[in-house]
């Protein structure tokens, strides 16, 4: 890229400015993980209007590309591929997975101003039950 907002990794992922050092990645600050979202998002939306096309259809298929790189990650470190053997490491998967969820916090965001609300409200019905005993089979 040749602006100065961005610059890419060795994955040729964009590195969007203030989502280095001081901007929650990693922090622990998840309002700062959003602010990052936010830029991406505002990025990737002048970008889209430039080429008429709209955000959120482009970045779900973003998503799935991702996870295509997650599954070649993971055989990579699972050796799977007798051709290739062990070419990935657990930091390279670790890296895939973390762009899927990029891609999908920016598609989220396409579609609420508030996507951080609306993944709090999603993850309350993923919280592990603890019930107080085994299944009752007679149920």
């Amino acid at each position: 890229m040749t602006d100065d907002t961005t610059a890419s990794d060795r994955n040729g992922h964009a590195d969007y400015a203030g989502s280095g050092s001081g901007s929650g990645i990693g922090s622990g600050s998840r309002a700062g993980d959003w602010a990052v979202v936010d830029a991406v998002h505002r990025h990737l939306s002048e970008h889209r209007a430039l080429i008429g096309q709209p955000l959120l259809p482009l970045q779900v298929v973003k998503i799935q590309e991702e996870a295509g790189e997650v599954a070649e990650a993971l055989l990579g470190v699972l050796g799977a591929n007798p051709r290739k053997g062990v070419s990935h490491t657990v930091a390279d998967l670790q890296g895939e997975l973390c762009d899927v969820i990029t891609a999908a916090m920016v598609a989220l965001r396409e579609t609420t101003p508030d996507p951080a609300a609306v993944l709090t409200a999603h993850l309350a019905a993923w919280r592990p039950r603890h019930p107080a005993g085994p299944p009752d089979a007679s149920a």
